[in-house]
């Protein structure tokens, strides 16, 4: 059974990184068709949308979507109705693979949708545990004040790295061609298990303070996430808009 609970994540900050990334690799034609269809707004701004209208009425049908939680040693398994950041995932890239029959509002909504949860998905505790509601019940401390382990990676290691567009860039620009090739692929299941497979790092601490080995090591992971993330959303929107 998959439960699907409240939480919201990467900061503005990661979700701008992630789309920064993208931006950074993406050909003219497709930036000129993502300018249109957003209304002009930037990939950017377009990031952060779902997090800025979360509290509104007219908008609470996408709350569950921002993650998917799934108990401990159990995987993902599709089941009719659900409501979660896979579900939607697929369902928003399959119609704007077929955005001829979609109005340019529903375009901007799917493509606001889309480039919010390719952040999230690469989130691990995004793709967390059901038990703890992906951390947000575990209380932790962090550099001296009290906070929960999913504010941890939403946030507070983001800010105490200084975790940038450009370091991320730089960091993995000595990547090969075949490197990148296989982080391009638009698999959803796989960034799923990718994040997933993350959780027992995320969780390696002992008591409740974060220590500061823990956040060096998981620095390096958070930018990984982000730039992968970013890569595979300027690939899903070239496999949207070139044809």
């Amino acid at each position: 059974m998959i439960i699907s609970l409240k939480s919201y994540g990467w900061n503005h900050v990661g979700h701008q990184i992630v789309a920064e990334i993208a931006y950074s690799r993406m050909p003219g034609n497709i930036k000129d068709s993502v300018n249109k269809y957003l209304d002009n707004i930037t990939l950017e701004k377009a990031s952060t949308w779902m997090d800025e209208v979360k509290d509104e009425h007219k908008y609470r049908y996408l709350k569950p979507l921002h993650y998917i939680h799934i108990p401990r040693n159990m995987d993902y398994q599709s089941v009719q109705g659900e409501k979660n950041c896979v579900s939607e995932l697929k369902k928003v890239i399959k119609r704007l693979h077929q955005k001829s029959k979609l109005s340019h509002k529903k375009i901007n909504l799917d493509l606001k949708i889309l480039i919010h949860l390719v952040g999230e998905i690469h989130q691990p505790l995004h793709a967390g545990y059901t038990e703890d509601k992906g951390g947000i019940d575990l209380q932790v401390r962090f550099l001296g004040k009290n906070t929960n382990l999913h504010e941890v990676w939403d946030s507070e290691i983001i800010k105490s790295g200084n975790i940038s567009t450009a370091e991320c860039i730089k960091k993995f620009s000595g990547l090969k061609h075949i490197e990148i090739s296989e982080i391009e692929k638009v698999d959803i299941l796989k960034w799923l298990s990718e994040s997933r497979s993350l959780l027992g790092d995320v969780y390696d601490f002992q008591g409740e303070k974060i220590s500061k080995s823990y956040i060096a090591k998981n620095t390096d992971t958070i930018e990984k996430q982000l730039f992968k993330a970013g890569v595979r959303l300027n690939e899903v929107l070239v496999e949207v808009f070139s044809k």
